[in-house]
């Protein structure tokens, strides 16, 4: 009896999720768990669950939604590198993250966005204290975690550049210098004066 009456509640939820329609303006949220995370601005969302709703298409779900992949790319060079599947709450999270991205980010030529479990640059090496390090340039470094990867300081300097533009002249001129010579200055955060 209380197997039968589990399976009539999912069952139940699950007809609801797909009979909720949405307009043409919106695309439908599955429901499911939505952990705790901060946001780029600093604010804390608290962990919760979140439940099958429209939500309004925006920049980020356009140009992202038919770019989420699972597996890989046939032309990935990383053979050895395992893929991770796509969970609702992680489109979420990048769709919500390209909501204040740049213009120039938007590129057709991206085919797919793909995740996997580990990049086959991590670690690069381990210095003899046991810490994870590659081997990158000897000036400095706008985070400490971009020592562990190129991909991450890369990642750390595009950040610092549209978030704390004036943190990274000061601490690596030459990838602020870089970053505006090849995306030029209209490169910012949506609405930003900087």
């Amino acid at each position: 009896m209380f197997q039968f009456l589990v399976f009539s509640i999912v069952a139940i939820s699950a007809n609801f999720a797909f009979a909720l329609t949405c307009s043409s303006g919106e695309y439908l949220v599955l429901g499911h768990h939505r952990k705790g995370y901060v946001r780029s601005d600093g604010t804390f969302v608290k962990a919760t669950n979140v439940k099958t709703h429209c939500r309004s298409r925006s920049r980020g779900y356009e140009y992202a939604i038919d770019k989420f992949k699972d597996g890989t790319s046939l032309n990935w060079p990383h053979k050895g590198e395992s893929p991770r599947s796509w969970s609702e709450e992680d489109k979420e999270r990048v769709i919500e993250a390209l909501e204040g991205l740049p213009e120039n980010l938007f590129v057709d030529s991206l085919s797919g966005i793909y995740r996997f479990k580990r990049s086959k640059d991590f670690p690069m090496e381990l210095a003899p204290n046991g810490e994870i390090y590659w081997e990158g340039r000897k000036s400095g470094y706008i985070e400490e975690d971009g020592k562990l990867s190129h991909e991450e300081d890369y990642a750390n300097n595009v950040e610092h550049f549209l978030y704390d533009p004036d943190n990274l002249k000061k601490v690596t001129l030459n990838a602020y210098d870089w970053i505006k010579k090849h995306f030029g200055s209209d490169f910012k955060l949506k609405g930003s004066k900087k």
